[in-house]
């Protein structure tokens, strides 16, 4: 009779507590898998109840891939598994493999808070499931020079003048510009400016860029090559055709983007010195010794050239750690306290509610680092702003749906309680008077 009743009591038991979380990894991107070709991995976290705080995905790297790291706004989703409602938030990694292979996911955790019986709180590390996916070069590509992957893939030319009533000593500067539609700047390759005797190039930095749209989004990768041609001899010149072979993954097949040759003729030019010619030797008197009037000319040539070399190799030096700097503080900003409040704000005056739940977890995991959503709203004392979180998460996970969420009045209260903290920080560190007046 007692071992039953201990057996009844355990069933209830598991009946009543809330059933794990579950983590959900999968390649969405269709097969066969290219080389270059970004590949989309969705990864979902489901929670019983309601989460707490924003999910900690994890960074990922993998070797011999490029891997962009989460970068649009998490997807919030709910479903019911064995009658027990779980609310979902997910988003997507985007691996470029480099070369031909068998990938996989390493291994990872996602950090999770949520409300496993409310209003009990829990927190748990759930590791990655087990993901892979084979990476193909295919047979008809195999043997080109370099494999470039995508359904758009343009070269355009531009040069700074007509190549018109050119002569000796002339210089053209000529700008090759190509973009290839999802297609990483770094993989399309260097131009190689190839000249015929009688004319010296100097090429310069050439500029890659990630073009990414407003969300955010990667559109396509921009590599710009620019080189001056120095026109030394007369004559009539032909530049060769520049060639670019790539895949196209519409069509399934290997094309050609091409520029044609470009012709011109340069004309003898006599006034064109190539290089000072020698001054004779100044000839000495015991009367008057004069200075060469070439000597003032050199030092400020000389000076001039050391002031370019040394503005030159400072922006060798420094232009990578400016850049760098640059890049840190935009990635800073984008996740900061306030570009997250910001974003968060859209979503309420827009009433996405979708958006505004996982911008609301993520804003405040930056605002009260470690600090559960209960212990929040407890902590604002704000009846309205508990009212509003109560009535979004119902919006979004709950069936009954009795509560009205309104984004106005959620973002007014936060923005009430941001600038509550402000004032108390300020108060924090306001001196004391100078001279404090003694109680008598």
């Amino acid at each position: 009779m007692i071992r039953t009743l201990f057996f009844a009591l355990g069933c209830s038991y598991l009946l009543s507590a809330a059933p794990p979380p579950i983590v959900r990894a999968a390649v969405a991107s269709p097969r066969p898998i290219i080389v270059g070709q970004g590949v989309r991995v969705n990864v979902t976290v489901l929670v019983p109840n309601y989460f707490l705080g924003a999910p900690g995905f994890p960074e990922l790297n993998v070797e011999n891939a490029i891997v962009v790291q989460p970068q649009e706004t998490p997807q919030n989703s709910n479903e019911t598994i064995n009658g027990q409602t779980f609310a979902g938030i997910g988003v997507t990694y985007l691996i470029y493999p480099q070369q031909p292979g068998t990938f996989k996911l390493p291994a990872a955790a996602v950090t999770v808070k949520y409300a496993s019986n409310p209003p009990e709180s829990t927190e748990m590390r759930l590791p990655l499931p087990a993901v892979s996916f084979e990476a193909i070069i295919p047979p008809q590509a195999a043997n080109l020079d370099y494999f470039l992957p995508t359904t758009s893939f343009v070269v355009t030319q531009k040069f700074d003048k007509a190549l018109k009533n050119l002569k000796v000593g002339d210089t053209i500067t000529r700008t090759v510009t190509i973009t290839g539609s999802k297609l990483k700047a770094m993989l399309i390759p260097p131009i190689k400016f190839q000249v015929p005797d009688g004319i010296d190039v100097y090429p310069k930095q050439p500029m890659v860029n990630d073009i990414k749209n407003d969300r955010g989004e990667f559109v396509e990768g921009k590599r710009v090559d620019s080189a001056t041609y120095l026109i030394r001899k007369e004559g009539d010149y032909t530049l060769p055709a520049i060639q670019i072979e790539w895949w196209n993954l519409a069509a399934g097949k290997v094309q050609t983007a091409s520029l044609p040759p470009t012709r011109f003729t340069a004309a003898p030019n006599p006034d064109y010195r190539p290089e000072l010619a020698p001054e004779p030797e100044p000839v000495v008197t015991r009367a008057v010794e004069k200075t060469n009037p070439f000597y003032p000319l050199l030092g400020k040539i000389a000076g001039i050239s050391l002031i370019v070399l040394i503005l030159v190799w400072l922006w060798v030096r420094f232009a990578r750690w400016i850049g760098r700097r640059w890049r840190t503080s935009r990635a800073a900003y984008r996740e900061s306290e306030a570009a997250h409040f910001s974003r968060l704000r859209k979503a309420c005056r827009a009433r996405n509610a979708k958006d505004a739940y996982p911008l609301f977890l993520s804003w405040l995991s930056r605002f009260k680092p470690g600090v559960s959503v209960d212990r929040f709203l407890l902590e604002a004392a704000d009846d309205n702003l508990t009212y509003q979180f109560e009535a979004l998460a119902s919006m979004l996970y709950s069936r009954s749906r009795a509560a009205t969420w309104s984004g106005n009045h959620m973002i007014e209260a936060l923005q009430h309680v941001r600038s509550r903290r402000s004032a108390a920080n300020f108060s924090r560190h306001t001196l004391p008077p100078l001279n404090p007046v003694g109680r008598p």
